[in-house]
């Protein structure tokens, strides 16, 4: 029986440095299989490793009830959901309803995977509920103004071409920190002010866009800064300290450098700065299936996750698109 294309959730991502791919031999043959099976996908490490450590969770809970994978029912689903709201942090406190939901979204990934391998007669999580979650209004979203700030900061040394360059990029266009990352020269035509971002979530390319100014940054970097910071021989267009490809993690530190030095006092991530792009196109009229384009999302339902706005913005997009809006009293 072929295998279903099962695109999994995007799930929130560990902080700190991407581990080394997980090793599948410390999980039952199933979840193993189930790990390559994603990894023969080309999911990125990160989400390999995210839904490795989900695995293992389900595998712990699975040696307490005495089962293996393929004897679990739905009643037994239902008491993994119940494990987890009992699960405890080192601090003693418990986990959120969206670590909940991460790690019943994998399981759900899981059954469906082994009932379209023809391995189990029919799905035991079919039915299980993600925990509800209250719809948080999102905070990290940067105003233009923010933008303005945060990118003017960077001074004319090379690294502060560069950062820049990066600055404005996640900021204006949107990329994921490791697309970033993995751009060369030769993915970006200035001329065309177009980025082409390879291989990007979910192994697919697309076209990235960016301004006149943020090409004339660019030029200026690739001219004058990237022949002095990258190593010989290194193919990447953003270099760190050491000359390589920029790692993810110094993209971050780079992001939170200037955050501060802007006076910006809200939590400012890479993913912040993508959020910001997704909200501000939503805010300027685009519509979700063209920014699901750029930002290079599988699915609408993630965009419109990314792009919750403020009770403010709703309110005035409802008085002036609605027709009677305004003349029932």
């Amino acid at each position: 029986m072929p295998t279903a294309d099962i695109l999994p959730m995007p799930i929130p991502r560990p902080r700190g440095r991407p581990k080394s791919p997980p090793d599948p031999l410390h999980l039952p043959d199933d979840l193993a299989a189930h790990v390559q099976h994603l990894v023969r996908r080309e999911l990125s490490p990160r989400t390999i490793e995210t839904y490795s450590e989900c695995l293992r969770a389900f595998a712990r809970f699975l040696t307490e009830v005495g089962k293996p994978p393929r004897e679990v029912g739905s009643r037994d689903l239902m008491d993994f959901q119940v494990w987890l709201t009992r699960l405890e942090k080192r601090n003693g406190g418990h986990f959120s309803a969206a670590y909940r939901s991460t790690h019943i979204t994998v399981v759900r990934g899981l059954y469906r995977w082994l009932h379209a391998e023809g391995l189990l007669p029919e799905d035991p999580a079919r039915k299980l509920k993600l925990p509800r979650m209250g719809h948080r209004l999102s905070r990290d979203v940067l105003s233009a103004e923010e933008i303005r700030s945060l990118i003017s900061q960077p001074d004319g040394s090379p690294s502060g071409l560069r950062d820049r360059v990066v600055l404005r990029l996640f900021a204006l266009s949107g990329p994921r920190a490791s697309e970033l990352g993995n751009l060369n020269p030769d993915d970006i035509t200035l001329s065309a002010r177009e980025m082409f971002i390879r291989r990007g979530k979910g192994a697919k390319d697309r076209l990235g866009f960016f301004d006149t100014d943020t090409a004339r940054h660019l030029a200026k970097y690739m001219e004058k800064a990237r022949p002095l910071l990258a190593a010989p021989g290194e193919t990447a267009l953003l270099v760190g300290r050491t000359g390589r490809r920029i790692k993810p993690f110094q993209l971050r530190a780079i992001v939170k450098k200037y955050a501060r030095a802007a006076g910006i006092t809200k939590p400012i991530t890479c993913h912040s700065l993508r959020h910001s792009f997704c909200t501000n196109l939503l805010r300027a009229g685009l519509n979700l299936k063209a920014i699901a384009e750029l930002a290079g999302h599988v699915s609408l339902e993630t965009t419109a996750k990314y792009t919750r706005v403020e009770i403010g913005d709703l309110a005035t997009a409802y008085r002036a698109a609605h027709p009677l809006a305004e003349e029932v009293a």
